[in-house]
């Protein structure tokens, strides 16, 4: 689900359902098989950074929203960080070493898709050459 093409209207996007709205920043953001997008070094961890920023922005917003009209707090930029704030308190518990795993697992995944892509597009070249 955190696959290199997440940049193209493509099976790993289509199953995110109607989240994947999530992912249309990121598409017009990269351009699909970019040196970003694709990177076996940076790839996984600019989509695993994208998730997390929209992810607290959009819970931000949403307890900011609730307690706005909850609470009748201030509007402000103040509250919207406290908010964000509230989201990354309740990551922050998680052990490191599952984060870690969780990460290399998306990576090796991410990763062998890419040079399966690689070796594709060097094949298909040798068979075209032939």
């Amino acid at each position: 689900m955190f696959g290199p093409d997440l940049d193209i209207h493509s099976r790993q996007y289509a199953r995110w359902g109607p989240l994947k709205g999530l992912w249309r920043p990121y598409r017009m953001a990269f351009a699909h098989r970019s040196r970003w997008s694709h990177s076996i070094l940076f790839g996984t961890l600019i989509r695993i950074l994208y998730f997390l920023i929209v992810v607290t922005l959009a819970l931000a917003v949403g307890l900011y929203a609730r307690d706005a009209y909850t609470h009748r707090a201030g509007n402000g930029l103040a509250e919207l960080n406290g908010a964000a704030t509230r989201v990354w308190e309740v990551l922050a518990p998680i052990k490191r070493s599952y984060l870690l795993a969780a990460f290399l697992g998306l990576w090796l995944g991410a990763s062998s898709h890419t040079v399966a892509d690689v070796l594709g597009s060097f094949f298909k070249s040798v068979r075209k050459s032939i």
